[in-house]
């Protein structure tokens, strides 16, 4: 999908875009005293945003990547289609961050 990056021998396909994020997470001023925030932490910020609307796992997984794990679904399943996700996607908001993004 991303044929730019190269992979890092321990860290994988993220160590470029995880060390982007960090210069522009300290341009933007998001670095606090005592604030360990990093690019995964918008998935778990994500996740639970999902979770208090009561959007189920299943779907919450399927957004987020992850792979089911009863046999039901991953070993006979297919992934959700993208038109069963994006109403997930287009539901979330963050109010009070540049001002209200859905």
């Amino acid at each position: 999908m991303f044929p730019e990056l190269s992979r890092h021998k321990k860290h994988g396909y993220s160590a470029v875009p995880s060390k982007w994020f960090a210069r522009l997470r300290e341009q933007l001023g998001f670095k606090r005293e005592g604030v360990q925030k990093d690019f995964h932490s918008f998935r778990h910020s994500f996740a639970d945003h999902l979770k208090q609307k009561g959007i189920a796992e299943s779907l919450v997984g399927g957004v987020l990547g992850h792979q089911s794990e009863g046999i039901t679904f991953s070993r006979y399943g297919k992934d959700f289609q993208p038109e069963i996700l994006a109403p997930i996607v287009e539901s979330v908001s963050f109010p009070g961050i540049l001002g209200e993004v859905a």
